[in-house]
């Protein structure tokens, strides 16, 4: 996931670019690891490792490679170009890494037999080549987890008989179970994913989340009826990374936010228009976003979207209209006062639980539906 990984999967290509044939000793097994700090590490990682003790290998075949560097790398991840590279390293790089960033890492070997370690090593071999290595990265369908899956599936014989005994979920709710620790992220990606993210998934479909693939792997099987999994082992212990203190961050702000409008609204009427003119600003800002996502991306699961009701250009508007007249004519007067009624039923109808809506939004509308009345002339 490092910038710096590039490089050291690129010379390992090279130093095993000669032939090669695996022990019957070697082994494959699927790295987990825990939450990490960092937005993109959120929901945990997976990697294959191959060690070869015999031969002294050994290496971690690592899905979740990407970076920064690439032009228009912010762009091509809005609108869901964003390519991700398998990349090569030492175990011992990797581990390092991990043991930096606190997270844990668990192993599971699966089981498999000399000629079916063979047959996945040679697979991977094939995906590490440069004109193989990149694909089209998605979070919930195309991912690190879902690409070990993949390729352990489609190259055991027979394929492998999963259990389907899962806890019922939707996208949504799973990654809720990770993201609650930076509630800023997570009302972003709230407000930007619509409906089809509140779609009850498959237990297949919860591998997208490395911690969902580790567990369905433990109750997997192959085709002979003989556990996928013969042992797992934790390699890395980490330590607590995530507090509190972001989800209390973001109480106050926001909560901060509401107070002002209340403040503004009632006791400081002189300072009203200006603080309308930045909430309007920013929440019309920010609706250029979202409105991009849901229109210009080929992300599955932004549309439709019914936080497009409140969260759209129109704030601009008023935004402007306000910054050239201290009082709006009847018409603008109006408009807004509906518009505040609007905001007003969505803001009801999320907290009643008609539709999905972020508890953070609960601030955030009704600051809106505070400062959005103006009284008519």
């Amino acid at each position: 996931m490092h910038r710096s990984i590039l490089l050291t999967s690129l010379l390992l290509l090279c130093t095993l670019a000669i032939a090669y044939t695996p022990s019957d000793k070697a082994k494959i097994s699927v790295l987990t690891c825990s939450s990490g700090k960092e937005v993109y590490k959120v929901y945990g990682h997976t990697a294959l490792r191959f060690h070869d003790a015999e031969q002294k290998k050994d290496l971690v075949y690592n899905y979740g490679m990407f970076s920064f560097d690439e032009p228009h790398f912010i762009m091509r991840f809005i609108r869901g170009y964003n390519y991700y590279l398998l990349g090569r390293e030492s175990y011992r790089n990797f581990s390092r890494r991990y043991k930096a960033g606190g997270e844990t890492v668990t192993e599971q070997n699966l089981n498999l037999t000399p000629e079916e370690v063979k047959t996945l090593f040679r697979a991977l071999e094939r995906n590490a080549r440069p004109e193989n290595r990149k694909y089209l990265y998605n979070v919930l369908y195309d991912n690190c987890a879902t690409r070990v899956y993949d390729i352990v599936e489609r190259e055991l014989e027979g394929g492998i008989v999963w259990n389907n005994n899962c806890p019922e979920a939707s996208f949504r709710d799973l990654l809720h179970e990770y993201n609650h620790v930076m509630p800023f992220s997570q009302m972003g990606i709230d407000v930007v994913f619509g409906s089809k993210a509140d779609k009850q998934t498959t237990c297949r479909e919860q591998i997208f989340l490395p911690e969902k693939l580790m567990n369905g792997f433990a109750k997997a099987q192959k085709a002979d009826g003989s556990p996928l999994v013969c042992n797992h082992h934790t390699l890395i212990q980490g330590q607590k990374i995530h507090s509190n203190t972001e989800t209390v961050l973001f109480h106050i702000i926001w909560g901060l936010v509401l107070t002002l409008a209340i403040f503004f609204r009632f006791k400081a009427r002189k300072g009203l228009r200006i603080y309308r003119i930045i909430l309007f600003s920013i929440t019309g800002l920010a609706s250029l976003m979202v409105f991009f996502i849901a229109f210009f991306s080929i992300h599955p699961t932004v549309w439709p979207n019914i936080n497009l009701i409140w969260i759209n250009p129109f704030w601009l508007i008023i935004a402007g209209v306000l910054a050239t007249k201290k009082q709006p004519k009847p018409f603008w007067q109006k408009y807004l006062n509906a518009w505040s009624i609007i905001i007003a039923l969505f803001l009801v109808l999320g907290i009643a639980g008609a539709f999905y809506m972020h508890y953070g939004l609960i601030y955030i509308l009704s600051s809106l539906v505070i400062t959005s009345y103006i009284k008519t002339t």
